[in-house]
């Protein structure tokens, strides 16, 4: 299993954040994904506008996957309306 930091930002005007919090978790399990830290960095402004918006809610994940579980939770977080973005860098 490799080690992985993950940034994502929350649409908190679409879904509640609690409910995507959820669905983030039981992503994570479903996909054997194991978080080894997790850091809420709070509400912000965005760089750029995203689907209209300003603001979005960014949270970082440090978690250990297989690579095929990357692709699958990167599938169903573009799926879900509660997610503006995600990024998922490799830790060395």
């Amino acid at each position: 299993m490799k080690k992985y930091e993950m940034m994502v930002i929350y649409n908190t005007e679409e879904r509640p954040l609690e409910e995507t919090k959820t669905f983030v978790k039981d992503t994570f399990s479903s996909n054997n994904i194991k978080v080894i830290d997790e850091k809420d960095m709070g509400m912000r402004e965005l760089a750029y506008l995203i689907n209209k918006k300003k603001r979005g809610y960014y949270y970082l994940f440090n978690f250990e996957a297989e690579p095929a579980s990357i692709k699958e939770m990167n599938a169903a977080f573009k799926l879900y309306k509660g997610i503006f973005k995600n990024l998922v860098l490799v830790q060395e």
